[in-house]
C-alpha cells in the first residue's frame, strides 16, 4: 500500500479539479459532521453486545485534524 499525505491529496485533487489546492482537505471537510442517527444506531448496537467499528480512509491529522473540525488550522 502506498502512503499519501494531506498535502499530496490537496495537490492531486486540486489539480484534477483545477482549483487552488491550498488547505483543500480542510475546505472540503469543514462542514462534515457525524450523522446523529448513525451514532445512535451504533450506540444501540454496542449496548446490545454487538461489536462496532468504523472504517475510514484517512490522510492523518496533519496539517488539518478533521476530528477538531473547522477550528483546526493548518500550519
Amino acid at each position: 500500500m502506498g502512503k499519501a499525505t494531506q498535502e499530496d491529496w490537496n495537490r492531486v485533487i486540486g489539480g484534477i479539479l483545477g482549483i487552488d489546492p491550498t488547505n483543500l482537505m480542510q475546505r472540503a471537510l469543514a462542514n462534515l459532521h457525524p450523522e446523529p442517527q448513525i451514532v445512535a444506531v451504533a450506540k444501540r448496537a454496542r449496548a446490545a453486545g454487538i461489536k462496532v467499528a468504523m472504517l475510514s480512509n484517512s490522510f492523518g491529522i496533519e496539517p488539518y485534524n478533521p476530528a477538531r473540525g473547522p477550528t483546526s488550522s493548518p500550519r
